[in-house]
């Protein structure tokens, strides 16, 4: 830091850090990976019904009309809540902002169905964010599962002019996913996915 003598003082008034112009290089010319492993992962899982009454507990009004389609497809943004009392009208602090990610149900249309839910949440927030659920939760542990995910996930997040090219030479479409590789591709290089859209891929080692 360039420093010079002002008004009796000694201050500082010009960086020579370049960091931030070579990231911006990065991003420019190649692509930059963000490890956000440090968010963790809570597992939400049982009763479709159960899962639902436990969101609508922990979310804001407009939050929960988003969860209300478990379709698979996108994973949504929401702020967890601190519930208090049996109703959603008693929600009182925020938590922390989460991602929320869905896994289509077993049986469409059946509220008894079997309901996965995978929710992103910051590390610092993570105890917290345990004992709202914990608190929201009205169906005992045989009927409702709340657990950090383990082994824990990792989460990259690629930025920059390249990220897409990278992503479609590492990954390929899992199987159960329809659709060819080519028209995936073209969608990925267009950029016609929708914002927070899901699609499930396999990693492969892109070195002959």
């Amino acid at each position: 830091m360039q420093m010079e003598e002002r008004w009796g003082w000694l201050l500082p008034v010009r960086p020579f850090d370049k960091g931030h112009k070579a990231l911006e290089n990065a991003g420019k010319k190649h692509c930059i990976l963000n490890d956000t492993s440090f968010m963790e992962c809570i597992h939400i899982k049982g009763e479709i019904s159960a899962v639902l009454s436990t969101l609508r507990l922990v979310t804001k009004p407009e939050d929960s009309a988003l969860i209300e389609q478990p379709q698979g497809i996108r994973e949504l943004e929401i702020d967890l809540m601190n519930p208090s009392g049996d109703g959603p009208e008693t929600r009182k602090s925020l938590i922390a902002p989460c991602r929320l990610l869905w896994r289509a149900p077993e049986e469409d249309g059946n509220p008894k169905g079997s309901g996965e839910v995978w929710l992103w949440i910051h590390t610092c927030a993570l105890e917290e964010g345990i004992s709202a659920l914990e608190l929201a939760r009205g169906a005992p542990q045989s009927v409702l599962s709340i657990a950090v995910e383990s082994p824990r996930l990792s989460r990259l997040e690629l930025r920059g002019r390249n990220a897409q090219r990278v992503v479609a030479a590492v990954c390929k479409l899992h199987p159960s996913v329809d659709g060819s590789p080519e028209a995936w591709h073209e969608t990925l290089f267009s950029g016609m996915q929708e914002d927070g859209e899901v699609v499930m891929v396999g990693c492969v080692d892109p070195k002959p």
